[in-house]
């Protein structure tokens, strides 16, 4: 059952002719409010179900970057429904930057990118 804050987004998506990216931004909302400083969310149009993301550290301890990113993407996932395991959740640590893919169904193809991270 989607909130009335998710309604308000999707109207203003819609609005602004990139309805498709509804679940990118609630996905970066979500990482945003975990500690990481979202650069890409995106669901690749050549790979069926495929997510890719591109974060930094932000406020996540060093070394834990790694799993951090895959709780938070489990915890996402599991309040959209998905029980999904983690060893399924690939991720990549160069330096404070970090690459996630896993697979999800929700969503249209297409890339969301941020410059900075919004406020919280």
């Amino acid at each position: 059952m989607p909130t009335h804050c998710q309604e308000v987004l999707k109207a203003f998506l819609i609005s602004r002719r990139v309805g498709g990216l509804f679940h990118n931004c609630r996905l970066a909302n979500y990482l945003q409010r975990a500690g990481f400083e979202v650069k890409l969310v995106e669901k690749l149009n050549h790979h069926g179900d495929v997510w890719r993301l591109v974060l930094w550290r932000g406020k996540v301890a060093k070394d834990h970057e790694s799993d951090w990113a895959k709780v938070s993407i489990r915890q996402f996932l599991k309040r959209n429904g998905i029980n999904y395991p983690k060893q399924e959740i690939c991720t990549l640590v160069e330096g404070k930057r970090i690459t996630v893919a896993f697979n999800w169904i929700e969503g249209r193809p297409g890339t969301l990118r941020l410059r900075k991270s919004p406020q919280m």
